[in-house]
């Protein structure tokens, strides 16, 4: 709504004027609360469309990089309006309830080489972890038991050439035949406003060395070698 009228000010203006509304009429001041107002909240937008745009392509990996963003532009620059800085303020005292980060967050975030060198210690101490210690948690827990696996998949092929084969009777039984189902599978292009996160990463990436560590347990020897690893 507010970038709608930020578009159309003048013809409003002169809408109210011929209505004799003169007491709606915004003063300049207040015009330019508006426009500010639609520039800082166009971030939130972009944000909100490319987290939602997770049928194309995935961002796990985002969710940090997104945060990082928003806390910078709610630091008070001491030259906004004091609406813009009460507003500041109020999503401050509540963005870690309306935009959470977790382990899971992180660990997306680490898998990304070109994000490794931004400075997220504040993030790791809230969550109690390192980088190290959080992608080796994230190992375990999702590790898949390999042997359990190609049972599984084992049982599920046998389950499927019964089913093949009791349909194929049927089928031969009834003398019906139905035409294979053909699947129309469409990507959903992915939105401009997603390219411009390659410049906001960017800008963001800062120098960052993982502290080692030493252990002979192969996994931990790999992430070290990883997160120690120059993004190319």
């Amino acid at each position: 709504m507010l970038r709608s009228y930020e578009s159309n000010m003048p013809g409003i203006e002169i809408i109210l004027r011929r209505l004799k509304l003169f007491d709606l009429i915004l003063t300049p001041t207040e015009n330019e609360i508006g426009r500010d107002l639609v520039d800082f909240l166009s971030a939130f937008e972009t944000t909100r469309t490319i987290l939602s745009a997770s049928k194309s392509y995935p961002t796990i990996s985002l969710c940090l990089l997104l945060r990082i963003k928003i806390e910078s532009m709610l630091h008070s620059t001491g030259t906004e309006s004091s609406v813009l800085e009460e507003l500041k303020h109020l999503l401050s005292e509540h963005i870690d309830a309306r935009f959470p980060i977790t382990p899971l967050n992180i660990c997306g975030f680490l898998l990304d080489p070109s994000q490794l060198k931004i400075d997220i210690s504040r993030y790791l101490t809230q969550n109690k972890t390192r980088k190290e210690k959080l992608l080796l948690d994230m190992i375990k827990r999702f590790k898949i038991d390999h042997a359990a696996h190609i049972n599984t998949v084992q049982n599920i092929h046998t389950l499927s050439t019964s089913s093949s084969a009791s349909t194929s009777s049927s089928a031969t039984t009834s003398n019906i035949s139905s035409p294979p189902m053909n699947r129309n599978l469409s990507m959903e292009y992915v939105r401009e406003s997603a390219y411009s996160m390659k410049k906001v990463r960017d800008n963001l990436i800062q120098k960052h060395t993982p502290l080692p560590i030493i252990s002979l347990d192969p996994i931990v020897a790999e992430i070290d070698s990883y997160m120690n690893r120059r993004h190319r």
